[in-house]
């Protein structure tokens, strides 16, 4: 049996091919595809708008396909500062940002996560979505475990995809159910230089 992937889209696949081990299910921000979170299945999602397919051909899922080309890239840079990497991705959205392109639409032509730097940069903690004592829990664990297996989920897309059309009820989750969305949500927001 495969196993379960951690993260927004591995809990509700869980939730989806194993209903009977699951009471609830609630979601933040990520979308559940019963086809499988693939950029196959994405990008065809994609706000043209905001993406214009000349500039971002595969609008803010680019980052997945930066994985795929620069997979040991990404996870080494991750882990040579699991404290600094979750500074960074941690941090609240800006209302600002509503409508504009997400940095992760630009990953691959930035050279990487933080542009081509071979760790994440040094930012201030956002208190506002991170407490210390959870940067710390973060931090250890992702030092001790490493960003490899969490970073692999974006190895597989096809086999993504495969495991997503194994799901009971055709895919349909038929539990209660909490998705939350979040308008000013700017993944990874743009940090400043130096």
């Amino acid at each position: 049996m495969d196993r379960p992937r951690l993260g927004q889209p591995g809990c509700l696949e869980l939730a989806s091919h194993h209903p009977e081990r699951c009471s609830a299910v609630a979601n933040l921000c990520v979308p559940y595809l019963a086809e499988g979170f693939t950029p196959a299945n994405l990008v065809p999602l994609v706000d043209r708008r905001v993406y214009p397919e000349a500039q971002y051909p595969v609008g803010q899922w680019d980052y997945q396909l930066f994985y795929l080309e620069s997979f040991d890239e990404a996870w080494q840079t991750f882990e040579a500062n699991a404290r600094n990497t979750v500074k960074a991705l941690f941090r609240k959205g800006n209302p600002k940002g509503m409508g504009a392109p997400s940095r992760t639409a630009s990953v691959r032509k930035a050279g990487g996560w933080f542009g081509g730097a071979a760790q994440a940069p040094d930012v201030p903690l956002d208190t506002d979505v991170l407490t210390e004592d959870e940067l710390n829990a973060y931090a250890a664990a992702l030092q001790h475990n490493g960003f490899f297996g969490p970073d692999s989920y974006y190895m597989n897309p096809d086999r993504n995809a495969d495991y997503a059309r194994r799901a009971k009820n055709g895919g349909q989750i038929d539990l209660r159910c909490c998705f939350c969305t979040a308008s000013t949500i700017t993944r990874a927001r743009r940090w400043p230089r130096g």
